[in-house]
This record gives structure tokens, sequence and C-alpha cells, in this order.
């Protein structure tokens, strides 16, 4: 497996663990759910690892991706410097959501820290967007902008738009 491959593999996870950890944070604060409060915090600890992971290929694998047509080194450095903020932010969150749930073991602590996590998983899952985002530029540029690989738009390639690229048969 090449740390292309793997960066591939891992690289939405640090994404959808703080995404599905925000509803499951809002719901233990609702609920005063320690239990659930503990699955929001485990969720942001995978994400945090999953970003040091996906942070770290990508690194390794930034040679063998400038060689590709149509990458460029301002979209890699782009994400790079996205990717890097994002996994410095959720690696914080993690580790501070994660002691927030040690101490918060009185209920007088739990409401405020539970808000707390939810915030910095609120702000761990925007900074994870964009640098996917900005990641997604850098291969599917041209999904992206709506245009196919000729460089030229499904519909100015004679398809209708919504059907694949296929001609109209009517």
């Amino acid at each position: 497996m090449t740390a292309a491959h793997l960066h591939l593999l891992v690289n939405h996870l640090p994404i959808f663990a703080a995404a599905f950890a925000i509803p499951i944070l809002l719901g233990a604060l609702w609920a005063r759910s320690r239990g659930a409060w503990s699955s929001g915090v485990l969720l942001l600890v995978v994400g945090a690892i999953g970003s040091v992971v996906a942070t770290q290929s990508g690194e390794r694998s930034e040679d063998a991706v400038e060689e590709i047509p149509g990458v460029t080194e301002a979209a890699i450095h782009e994400h790079e410097e996205a990717a890097e903020a994002a996994m410095a932010i959720s690696i914080l969150t993690a580790l501070g959501a994660a002691a927030a749930w040690w101490l918060a073991r009185t209920d007088g602590w739990q409401r405020p820290a539970m808000g707390a996590t939810t915030i910095a998983a609120a702000a761990t899952f925007g900074m994870m967007a964009l640098a996917g985002s900005s990641g997604g530029r850098i291969r599917h540029a041209a999904e992206i902008d709506g245009a196919t690989a000729g460089g030229s738009t499904a519909t100015e390639a004679g398809a209708r738009p919504g059907h694949g690229g296929e001609e109209d048969d009517d």
C-alpha cells in the first residue's frame, strides 16, 4: 500500500468523526447523558488520530501527486496548510474533550464541559470540511467546476445536464 492509497483510505475519517460527534454531543447535552458524551468524545479522539494519519500519509504522497497532469503546487500547498490547521484543532479538541470528560465527574462541571466540547467539535468539523474541500480541488477540479476531462462542460459536449454525458435520443 502506498502513502497515497493510505491517504485516500483515511482522509474522510476525521471529517465524518467530527460531523457525527456533533449531534451525539448535542444529545448528551440535552439529555445530560455521560454515556452519550463518552461516545462523542471517543469519536473526537478517533477523528484526531485519523487526522494525524491522513496528514502524514498526505505529506508522504505529495511527490507522487505533483507528477499528475493538472495538479498544481498551489493546490497542494493550500490543502497542506488547511490540513495541518485542521489536524491541530482536531488534536486540541480531542485532548480538551478527553480532559473535560475526565475532570467533569461531578454534576457541576458536566454541562459546561459538554457545551464547550460541542462548540469545539463544531469548530473542528468546520476546519476539517475546509481541508477536505481544498483536497478535493487537487484531483477533482474538473468535476467541481462542471468540466469534463476534455476541458468542455457536459452541456457544451452535447449532453443534457443530469444525464451523465449521454446525448438526447428524443
